[in-house]
């Protein structure tokens, strides 16, 4: 159900435009500016600083092996892991608009299968939630390949989006064991995914 809404939502936002001004969902804005949120709490840990840049080098160029004209691009939720939406009776309907935009929509499905990671039933999510979008929506060849690419991207873009907002969240969000916690959960996505 989720998977369909979600195309549903890509479907019907289609054309949709507007004067507000929104961060476009590409990779300046969810890589290239989450890494240089992320530089400055990684002053004294010169490993984690090199491994960081090496990662966002190797999945911009994941990213630019492709020809972005052919990617599905538009109107974007931002935030579609699973639980910012409410089902009742069969119908679902999404909030949490806050993270929305115009960008990759491939980021949209990928946020659904970051969100799942580590779950002991991750296959079977990912597999209907992908049978459930393929019912209402295409997935083209192009962003099928840089789902795994945009997972690890969206797990950076989150980790900035904590750490850059540490005055609300809590200061234990640039502590060492955060920041050695999801460069960790980093590399185990980037072995996962076969991104390198």
């Amino acid at each position: 159900m989720f998977g369909a809404s979600v195309a549903e939502l890509h479907h019907l936002s289609d054309g949709f435009e507007t004067e507000h001004v929104r961060s476009r969902l590409e990779v300046e804005y969810l890589l290239d500016e989450s890494v240089n949120i992320i530089k400055p709490f990684l002053r004294n840990k010169k490993d984690d600083l090199t491994f960081l840049e090496e990662t966002a080098d190797e999945l911009r160029r994941a990213v630019n092996s492709i020809a972005i004209k052919s990617l599905d691009v538009g109107f974007c939720h931002g935030d579609c892991h699973g639980c910012n939406v409410h089902e009742s009776e069969g119908l679902l309907t999404h909030f949490d608009f806050d993270c929305c935009g115009f960008g990759f929509r491939v980021f949209e499905l990928a946020t659904f299968k970051w969100g799942i990671f580590g779950d002991d039933n991750q296959s079977e999510l990912w597999s209907s939630f992908l049978d459930g979008y393929r019912s209402e929506r295409e997935i083209g060849d192009e962003d099928f390949s840089l789902i795994d690419t945009f997972v690890v991207i969206r797990h950076i873009w989150w980790m900035a989006l904590i750490m850059g907002n540490a005055r609300d969240f809590g200061h234990r969000a640039t502590s060492d064991e955060f920041i050695d916690h999801q460069l960790g959960r980093i590399g185990k996505l980037m072995k996962r995914h076969s991104v390198l």
